[in-house]
């Protein structure tokens, strides 16, 4: 994804850095379950391949993808809750 954002408030905050896509998704459905729709979220990832699993799975369950950023160690994906 080329959009980035860096925004200065997100109302949930997921650091899963160092976990699994199956360890850190159960930290992200609690961290939605505690957002109202319209509210954004931002996971911290460290796995490549675990940032592209978030972008597709928010895809899937049509959430909103706001962007990511970040760098080598720590990738943000930023998502809006949708329902």
């Amino acid at each position: 994804m080329s959009v980035t954002l860096n925004p200065l408030y997100a109302d949930c905050e997921v650091d899963v850095r160092l976990l699994t896509f199956e360890q850190a998704a159960n930290e992200v459905m609690q961290c939605m379950i505690g957002v109202a729709p319209g509210e954004s979220i931002e996971i911290k990832v460290s796995d490549p391949t675990v940032a592209g699993q978030f972008i597709e799975w928010a895809k899937t369950a049509g959430q909103k993808i706001l962007g990511t950023s970040g760098d080598s160690e720590c990738q943000r994906i930023y998502l809006e809750r949708q329902y």
